[in-house]
């Protein structure tokens, strides 16, 4: 049974609600690299000070360190567990060790693109910056954050296209509708 999701798409597409969502529905641990990059930022060691200045600035961290947190969870419970990862793959390398773990393990998986516009998005993110506060969503980061997505989050895309592994969404609708698409996509 396929018990193994990545949820991805532009800074502020609505991909974390939409884990969290999937993740409610099947019962599966979710599991978010920029929630832990956020974390790590708060602590007061220097790599602490270098991940707050990654996180700020709107730029990817480095792909070993991604690559690292999302094995030690997916090492980290049994093949039969369910598991949803949030915004994993953001980097070429990235998608390629994941899908070679992943096969290692011979867990099969799905990679959900919740496609959204630039424009939507700016929008969006404008919106979440006055509900939530977060310091990434800084009005100076926001084209930052959108050059790093096309410059290394599509290649990572491409990728999983070209191995079959892909699924487009449309992010442009509700929250439910998208969540509903979601569903129907996968047959739950």
């Amino acid at each position: 049974m396929l018990n193994t999701f990545v949820i991805t798409g532009r800074p502020g597409s609505g991909k974390s609600v939409q884990a969290k969502l999937l993740s409610e529905k099947t019962g599966y641990q979710l599991f978010s690299p920029g929630q832990q990059y956020r974390e790590i930022a708060t602590r007061k060691t220097a790599f602490g000070k270098k991940i707050k200045e990654i996180v700020n600035s709107g730029h990817l961290g480095p792909y070993w360190l991604s690559t690292y947190l999302f094995q030690d969870a997916v090492l980290s419970i049994d093949n039969t567990e369910g598991i949803i990862f949030e915004g994993m793959g953001r980097k070429e390398e990235e998608a390629k060790v994941f899908n070679e773990t992943m096969e290692w393990l011979g867990r099969d998986y799905e990679v959900l693109d919740v496609a959204v516009g630039e424009k939507e998005i700016n929008k969006r993110l404008a919106l979440r910056r006055d509900s939530e506060s977060r310091e990434d969503d800084d009005p100076e980061d926001i084209p930052v954050r959108i050059k790093e997505y096309d410059t290394y989050t599509l290649p990572a895309i491409d990728f999983f296209k070209s191995i079959g592994k892909y699924i487009e969404i449309n992010g442009e609708q509700s929250v439910e509708e998208v969540h509903s698409e979601i569903l129907q996509k996968l047959n739950i």
